[in-house]
């Protein structure tokens, strides 16, 4: 590495102590990379010498992620800014993590296409930290979030070796593991991104509204018709006024809210959803209604959104920025919640937010100089934080945990689930160097797993309630037997089979057969994992709503055999996969020990993504329970015919050269199955 990418000067040092919150560190030395080599060398020394490192993109975080507590050595990725491919036809491209997020877009719009995930921090926020967040933004309410726009990851591990990922590698799913891991995993130096043609229409409004309540009925109602908008976006008076002061988009100052309402698709298609959601924002008392005429006015309108965070300062000099989601909902009672706890501490709080995901942003604002006022802030921060467990959400939904909220992570995880996030976090870094004092609360914190009561317990192979199941197991565990799940035994089983000498047993799931819950409001399904999808379909068909991966399947399959399996069809290309459906699942371990991971809310970034390991696991993990799905409106959709070789647009082409000597993806996947299965009950 050349000397002047070496910063060890105190003044310049202290740049690199702090991101977007109060959270001060400082780093003894930052390194300024340029290649995965020379990232790969420097860790190699620092490990041998028990250094921590910490990741750093452009330090926009909201949760003090890249904040060194320990100090040790900061890897600044600002000169890894470079685009090493794009390709076009199969819709793929690769970067490196110093890639300012609005560069990048602006590069793929000169030929009509786009990179989905756009945080309001896209002018100066990188795609490396945007992995590392797992970020979304207002348009992650049609397309998703970072996770599901990433096919492939090249990361230097703890130890200084390199790991190359990629969703055709076989095995777990490292990639959707990583991303969102907030760089305790390793350094992320390369990313293979998807991406998309720009739809051929865009067509933005603004609803005005006299009250929250109606616009935030808005809110579930335009969903309910069975619209997706690219976004749905919502501003309280409050942020209207500090957006006027300083950036003057329009918006009326006395509206209670705004609504930003963004349609994309084909251009026939677009004025008669536009009609639709006129009349239903004029149901809920719209006092204004206005469509952007041209592409002036709607950059105009997206200024005061994408600003926002930043006009604030018109009112207070400072602000603590609170990232929770809740189910659609329960937006109405969370922000009623919010606005209360402002005036319990007698300070203003802005609601900007993507309504359209339940992804609240309230805005605590106050004068840091006023020790009084920063303290009382603080306070708000943690009740706005324990409100969004209440409402069935999550801690957060998109700024991560960092070393802000590792406090919280007990009010939404269990012991179980936090005992195995830190298991995990020991495969990929032993040693405990890497982003040390993030995201994971301590193990002394942690109180003992819950276990089965196994009195008067026998191996029952055939469970009819999931109690069983997980005594079942634990039975297994204890005993030394060896089990395999299984499901309908449909078509297309790809998992373990039964030895000749039947050494080991059949556990069947398929009795577990419960629809939960269809939250249709909120585009959710729960289900058991012996729910087969014509039980399934017929159910969600009540509502208007579908999966339309089912229409690649056997009818009689079951949704746990599906998901365990990770199977996809020839439309994959058009509708995605069940993983991309996939927001959480509740799963058995071999322990008898119940897990669950994600949740009801579509963006959740709150720990590991646990369960994007158990999609695709084929029963060699845990015993799927339950599932929970995202649905969307019932259409006319067919299958489109699978592209011929080469002319796919295929998550096999995300990552060539996989699989070379050295790489260290097959360790880590032996770790992960000693995670999960330390007495090997289920197979290899």
């Amino acid at each position: 590495m050349p000397p002047d990418a070496v910063v060890d000067d105190p003044l310049r040092l202290s740049y690199y102590g702090y991101d977007g919150t109060f959270y001060e560190g400082k780093p003894d030395v930052v390194l300024l990379p340029e290649t995965t080599e020379q990232v790969s060398a420097a860790v190699k020394l620092l490990a041998e010498r028990g250094v921590p490192i910490v990741p750093r993109g452009a330090a926009t975080s909201l949760s003090g992620g890249p904040v060194p507590l320990r100090g040790g050595v900061v890897f600044s990725f600002s000169r890894m800014d470079r685009i090493l491919d794009i390709d076009y036809v199969n819709e793929r491209a690769v970067v490196q993590p110093g890639v300012v997020n609005l560069r990048f877009q602006g590069i793929l719009a000169r030929n009509r296409f786009f990179y989905a995930p756009d945080p309001a921090s896209q002018c100066v926020c990188t795609l490396g930290g945007n992995v590392g967040e797992n970020s979304g933004g207002p348009h992650c309410l049609k397309y998703g979030v970072t996770a599901n726009h990433i096919l492939g990851l090249t990361m230097v591990l703890p130890d200084g070796s390199v790991l190359r990922t990629g969703l055709d590698q076989p095995g777990y799913d490292l990639t959707g593991l990583i991303v969102g891991s907030e760089g305790t995993f390793g350094l992320v130096t390369e990313i293979v991104c998807r991406i998309m043609p720009l739809p051929e229409s865009v067509v933005t409004m603004l609803a005005i509204f006299d009250t929250l309540s109606g616009a935030s009925q808005s809110v579930s109602d335009i969903i309910a018709e069975g619209i997706i908008p690219a976004t749905l976006e919502m501003m309280d008076n409050t942020t209207i006024r500090a957006v006027e002061m300083g950036l003057h988009a329009g918006y009326p100052i006395d509206a209670e809210a705004v609504l930003l309402i963004e349609l994309d698709g084909p251009k026939s298609a677009l004025p008669g959803q536009v009609s639709r959601v006129a009349q239903v924002c004029h149901r809920n008392a719209v006092r204004d209604f206005r469509v952007a005429e041209n592409d002036a006015e709607r950059a105009l309108l997206w200024k005061g959104r994408k600003g926002a965070f930043g006009a604030v300062v018109n009112i207070a000099p400072s602000k603590i920025c609170t990232d929770i989601s809740v189910p659609r909902t329960e937006l109405p009672k969370a922000l009623a919640a919010v606005v209360e706890i402002g005036r319990k501490f007698d300070l203003p709080i802005a609601n900007v937010f993507h309504a359209g995901d339940g992804n609240l942003h309230p805005l605590i604002l106050f004068d840091p100089r006023d020790h009084g006022q920063l303290e009382r802030a603080r306070r708000a921060d943690q009740e706005i934080t324990q409100l969004a467990v209440k409402y069935g959400g999550v801690l957060t939904g998109e700024h991560g945990i960092g070393c802000g909220k590792r406090q919280y992570m007990t009010l939404m995880f269990s012991p179980s689930d936090l005992r195995l996030m830190h298991r995990i976090k020991d495969v990929f870094d032993p040693a405990h160097l890497c982003n040390p004092d993030k995201v994971l609360p301590d193990l002394s914190e942690i109180a003992e797993p819950d276990l089965p009561d196994l009195t008067y317990r026998s191996l029952d192979l055939q469970p009819l309630d999931q109690e069983a199941v997980r005594a079942t197991l634990a039975i297994a565990n204890r005993d030394g037997v060896k089990l395999i799940l299984r499901g309908a035994g449909i078509r297309g089983y790809s998992g373990p089979t039964l030895a000749p000498d039947m050494s080991r047993r059949v556990l069947h799931l398929d009795r577990l057969n419960r629809i939960i819950s269809h939250d249709h409001e909120n585009l959710t399904v729960t289900v058991e994992c012996g729910v087969t999808l014509r039980q399934l379909d017929e159910a969600l068909a009540e509502k208007n709503q579908m999966l339309p991966f089912g229409m690649e399947f056997d009818d009689r399959e079951t949704l746990g055999g599906i998901i365990a399996s990770d199977q996809s069809g020839p439309s994959r290309l058009q509708y995605g996969t069940a993983r991309d459906y996939v927001t959480g699942i509740k799963a058995a371990l071999p322990s008898g020990e119940i897990i669950s991971f994600g949740s009801t809310c579509v963006k959740n970034v709150a720990g590991y993504a646990i369960e994007k390991l158990l999609i695709g696991s084929r029963g060699t993990l845990a015993a799927i329970l339950e599932i929970t799905l995202r649905t969307v409106p019932r259409t006319t959709l067919t299958p489109s015919p699978s592209p011929s070789e080469g002319e796919g647009r295929s998550a096999s082409l995300a990552f060539e050269g996989r699989g070379a000597e050295g790489d260290p993806a097959s360790a880590l996947q032996e770790g992960i199955k000693r995670a999960f299965d330390p007495n090997g009950v289920l197979p290899e």
